[in-house]
């Protein structure tokens, strides 16, 4: 699977985010790059392995939260997994972010 970092594609923003891992107790932050229907990379210091599932709850300023459900870990490194979507995301009450 090929992989990107936020110097592989210049028109990528970065997304900041909460990562919720599935049938563990753990919480984290990471910022999301690359986010393309059904893909992600993502940058955390949270340690996941490939076949890992995670939730992601994605905070784009000025919108509402979008939660990817389920997210299968499909590659990792130091730092830094990609995300393969594997269920539909739906989106978290509007909260305007201010300026």
């Amino acid at each position: 699977m090929q992989t990107c970092s936020s110097s592989d594609d210049p028109d990528s923003l970065p997304i900041p985010c909460t990562i919720v891992v599935h049938d563990e107790d753990r919480i984290g932050r990471g910022t999301i790059w690359g986010f393309y229907p059904g893909r992600g990379h993502v940058e955390s210091e949270v340690g996941l392995s490939p076949g890992v599932v995670v939730s992601l709850s994605l905070h784009v300023p000025g919108a509402a939260t979008i939660i990817l459900h389920r997210a299968l870990v499909v590659w990792s490194r130091p730092g830094e997994f990609g995300i393969q979507v594997t269920h539909a995301f739906s989106t978290a009450k509007y909260e305007r972010t201010p300026p």
